[in-house]
Protein backbone atom coordinates (compact mmCIF):
# COMPACT_ATOMS: atom_id res chain seq x y z
CA UNK A 1 0.00 0.00 0.00
CA UNK A 2 1.08 3.57 -0.60
CA UNK A 3 1.42 5.84 2.43
CA UNK A 4 -0.70 8.93 2.84
CA UNK A 5 1.06 12.26 3.07
CA UNK A 6 0.37 15.08 5.49
CA UNK A 7 0.75 18.76 4.87
CA UNK A 8 1.80 19.12 8.52
CA UNK A 9 5.49 18.99 9.41
CA UNK A 10 5.37 16.90 12.58
CA UNK A 11 5.53 13.11 12.30
CA UNK A 12 2.62 12.75 14.74
CA UNK A 13 0.31 14.09 12.03
CA UNK A 14 1.49 11.49 9.53
CA UNK A 15 0.19 8.54 11.56
CA UNK A 16 -3.31 8.52 10.13
CA UNK A 17 -4.36 5.24 8.52
CA UNK A 18 -6.80 4.68 5.65
CA UNK A 19 -7.59 1.18 4.40
CA UNK A 20 -9.52 0.33 1.23
CA UNK A 21 -10.77 -3.05 0.06
CA UNK A 22 -12.95 -3.89 -2.90
CA UNK A 23 -15.75 -6.42 -3.29
CA UNK A 24 -18.65 -6.91 -5.70
CA UNK A 25 -20.92 -5.10 -3.20
CA UNK A 26 -18.73 -1.99 -3.17
CA UNK A 27 -15.71 -0.44 -1.48
CA UNK A 28 -14.92 -1.11 2.17
CA UNK A 29 -13.11 1.72 3.94
CA UNK A 30 -11.57 1.95 7.40
CA UNK A 31 -9.96 5.06 8.88
CA UNK A 32 -7.94 5.38 12.08
CA UNK A 33 -7.36 9.03 12.98
CA UNK A 34 -5.08 10.19 15.77
CA UNK A 35 -4.63 13.57 17.43
CA UNK A 36 -8.14 14.74 16.54
CA UNK A 37 -10.78 16.56 18.58
CA UNK A 38 -13.38 14.99 16.23
CA UNK A 39 -14.81 18.32 15.18
CA UNK A 40 -18.23 17.96 13.53
CA UNK A 41 -20.43 21.04 13.33
CA UNK A 42 -22.67 20.17 10.36
CA UNK A 43 -21.98 17.05 8.28
CA UNK A 44 -23.55 18.72 5.22
CA UNK A 45 -20.74 21.30 5.46
CA UNK A 46 -18.09 18.60 5.74
CA UNK A 47 -15.19 20.94 4.96
CA UNK A 48 -15.66 22.67 8.36
CA UNK A 49 -14.67 19.63 10.43
CA UNK A 50 -13.17 16.15 10.47
CA UNK A 51 -14.00 14.23 7.30
CA UNK A 52 -12.73 11.82 4.70
CA UNK A 53 -13.23 12.67 1.04
CA UNK A 54 -12.90 10.05 -1.68
CA UNK A 55 -12.58 11.18 -5.28
CA UNK A 56 -13.14 8.13 -7.49
CA UNK A 57 -12.99 7.77 -11.26
CA UNK A 58 -14.29 4.29 -12.07
CA UNK A 59 -12.77 4.52 -15.58
CA UNK A 60 -9.33 5.83 -14.56
CA UNK A 61 -9.65 8.22 -17.51
CA UNK A 62 -6.54 10.43 -17.63
CA UNK A 63 -7.80 12.72 -20.39
CA UNK A 64 -8.03 16.35 -19.17
CA UNK A 65 -11.69 17.12 -18.38
CA UNK A 66 -14.13 18.17 -15.68
CA UNK A 67 -16.53 15.80 -13.87
CA UNK A 68 -18.67 13.50 -16.00
CA UNK A 69 -20.43 10.17 -15.40
CA UNK A 70 -17.95 7.78 -13.75
CA UNK A 71 -16.36 10.56 -11.66
CA UNK A 72 -17.37 10.84 -8.01
CA UNK A 73 -16.75 12.98 -4.93
CA UNK A 74 -17.94 11.38 -1.71
CA UNK A 75 -17.51 12.62 1.85
CA UNK A 76 -17.74 10.74 5.14
CA UNK A 77 -18.06 12.34 8.57
CA UNK A 78 -17.59 10.48 11.87
CA UNK A 79 -20.74 10.99 13.95
CA UNK A 80 -19.21 9.39 17.05
CA UNK A 81 -22.07 10.51 19.31
CA UNK A 82 -24.47 8.48 17.16
CA UNK A 83 -21.95 5.71 16.45
CA UNK A 84 -22.43 6.07 12.70
CA UNK A 85 -20.95 7.52 9.54
CA UNK A 86 -22.61 10.37 7.65
CA UNK A 87 -22.01 10.03 3.89
CA UNK A 88 -22.76 12.29 0.98
CA UNK A 89 -21.98 12.69 -2.71
CA UNK A 90 -21.17 16.14 -4.05
CA UNK A 91 -22.31 17.22 -7.53
CA UNK A 92 -19.52 18.84 -9.54
CA UNK A 93 -20.66 18.42 -13.15
CA UNK A 94 -22.88 16.06 -15.15
CA UNK A 95 -21.99 12.99 -13.08
CA UNK A 96 -25.15 13.02 -10.90
CA UNK A 97 -28.39 15.04 -11.03
CA UNK A 98 -27.87 16.72 -7.62
CA UNK A 99 -25.82 16.58 -4.44
CA UNK A 100 -26.93 13.71 -2.21
CA UNK A 101 -26.93 14.01 1.59
CA UNK A 102 -26.91 11.31 4.30
CA UNK A 103 -26.82 8.31 1.97
CA UNK A 104 -28.99 5.76 3.77
CA UNK A 105 -27.37 2.73 2.10
CA UNK A 106 -23.89 3.58 3.38
CA UNK A 107 -23.61 1.41 6.47
CA UNK A 108 -20.85 2.19 8.88
CA UNK A 109 -19.72 2.85 12.42
CA UNK A 110 -17.71 5.60 14.04
CA UNK A 111 -16.33 5.62 17.55
CA UNK A 112 -14.15 7.89 19.62
CA UNK A 113 -10.74 6.62 20.67
CA UNK A 114 -8.39 7.99 23.31
CA UNK A 115 -7.00 10.66 20.97
CA UNK A 116 -9.15 10.55 17.83
CA UNK A 117 -11.60 8.20 16.16
CA UNK A 118 -12.10 5.09 14.06
CA UNK A 119 -14.57 5.02 11.18
CA UNK A 120 -15.51 1.99 9.05
CA UNK A 121 -18.09 1.75 6.27
CA UNK A 122 -19.16 0.15 3.02
CA UNK A 123 -19.69 2.44 0.02
CA UNK A 124 -22.22 0.38 -2.01
CA UNK A 125 -21.50 -0.33 -5.67
CA UNK A 126 -24.83 1.28 -6.63
CA UNK A 127 -23.23 4.70 -5.99
CA UNK A 128 -20.19 3.94 -8.17
CA UNK A 129 -21.23 4.56 -11.77
CA UNK A 130 -19.12 2.22 -13.94
CA UNK A 131 -17.64 0.22 -11.05
CA UNK A 132 -15.93 -2.94 -12.35
CA UNK A 133 -15.09 -5.12 -9.33
CA UNK A 134 -12.50 -7.56 -10.70
CA UNK A 135 -8.80 -8.23 -10.33
CA UNK A 136 -6.80 -5.93 -12.60
CA UNK A 137 -9.45 -3.21 -12.89
CA UNK A 138 -8.11 0.30 -12.31
CA UNK A 139 -9.69 3.23 -10.52
CA UNK A 140 -8.67 6.86 -10.47
CA UNK A 141 -8.44 7.81 -6.79
CA UNK A 142 -7.71 10.80 -4.62
CA UNK A 143 -8.05 10.64 -0.83
CA UNK A 144 -8.29 13.73 1.38
CA UNK A 145 -8.59 13.40 5.14
CA UNK A 146 -9.21 16.58 7.14
CA UNK A 147 -8.27 16.27 10.81
CA UNK A 148 -8.92 18.89 13.49
CA UNK A 149 -6.62 19.05 16.50
CA UNK A 150 -6.66 21.47 19.42
CA UNK A 151 -4.67 24.09 17.54
CA UNK A 152 -5.58 23.80 13.86
CA UNK A 153 -6.82 21.61 11.06
CA UNK A 154 -4.59 19.67 8.73
CA UNK A 155 -4.97 17.64 5.57
CA UNK A 156 -3.62 14.17 4.95
CA UNK A 157 -3.80 13.10 1.33
CA UNK A 158 -2.97 10.67 -1.44
CA UNK A 159 -2.34 11.27 -4.41
CA UNK A 160 -2.67 15.05 -4.45
CA UNK A 161 -3.50 17.76 -1.97
CA UNK A 162 -7.06 19.06 -2.30
CA UNK A 163 -6.98 22.33 -4.19
CA UNK A 164 -9.04 23.90 -6.97
CA UNK A 165 -7.25 21.92 -9.70
CA UNK A 166 -7.60 18.56 -7.95
CA UNK A 167 -11.27 19.17 -7.14
CA UNK A 168 -12.22 19.81 -10.76
CA UNK A 169 -9.72 17.63 -12.66
CA UNK A 170 -10.19 13.86 -12.33
CA UNK A 171 -7.23 13.26 -14.67
CA UNK A 172 -4.91 14.53 -11.89
CA UNK A 173 -5.91 11.80 -9.44
CA UNK A 174 -3.75 8.76 -8.77
CA UNK A 175 -4.42 5.25 -10.07
CA UNK A 176 -5.01 2.10 -8.03
CA UNK A 177 -5.31 -1.40 -9.41
CA UNK A 178 -7.66 -3.90 -7.80
CA UNK A 179 -5.81 -7.01 -6.67
CA UNK A 180 -6.52 -10.07 -4.55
Amino acid sequence: STPLYSSAASDVYKRQKVYLAWAPEGLYVAVEVRNSIVKVTDPKNFWTGDCLELFIDTRDDKRPRTFEPGDHQFWFVPLVGEGRVYAGQWKRGSEIPETQYDLADVKGVARKTQNGYIMEFLLPAKYLNGYNPQVGAKLGLNINLTVWSKHRDREVFWHRQKDWGTLHSPHLWGTVELSE
